[in-house]
């Protein structure tokens, strides 16, 4: 999903809640719940169940679901609004390693395990950033373990054009 199509469908739900307040003569605040769950989901880990059932089977995506029975085994459970590895547990053959973290209450997002390659005992995520839909930047983080937090070691790189 491009940042355009997703501005164009949070632009859409805005005008959508709009209406419905104007015509139902519902209170501000009716307004501003549901602007706030919409910003929540599609700026939370809220958008991946939500892009997985828009495309699934992508080769970019992992499968994802708010539904805690989708999954029998290896998945990983994360917290809808979250960072940095916190509060994430990984659940693998039967067994689940849960990482610390101070979020939580606001739901779950449940994902496929996907299988992070170990290089000497480092475990590399790659983050990327795009603007205007031209490659901006990457940044390494690496850990010991599978899950990177706010201590993992980070290694930002530029683009430049």
């Amino acid at each position: 999903m491009t940042f355009t199509l997703l501005r164009r469908i949070l632009c859409l739900a805005i005008l959508l809640i709009s209406l419905e307040v104007w015509w139902n003569g519902r209170s501000p605040d009716v307004y501003e719940k549901n602007m706030r769950q919409i910003i929540e989901y599609s700026l939370s880990k809220g958008i991946l169940p939500i892009l997985w059932e828009l495309y699934p089977r992508h080769p970019n995506l992992l499968e994802a679901s708010f539904d805690p029975g989708h999954f029998r085994d290896n998945y990983v459970a994360k917290p809808l609004l979250s960072r940095e590895g916190g509060n994430v547990s990984i659940h693998r053959d039967g067994t689940s390693q849960e990482y610390e973290g101070s979020y939580g209450g606001k739901g779950t997002v449940f994902q496929e395990l996907a299988r992070i390659p170990c290089f000497s005992g480092n475990y590399p995520v790659i983050g990327s950033w795009m603007i205007y839909g031209e490659p901006a930047g990457i940044g390494i983080r690496e850990d010991a373990n599978e899950v990177t937090t706010n201590t993992s070691r980070f290694v930002p790189h530029l683009f430049n054009s």
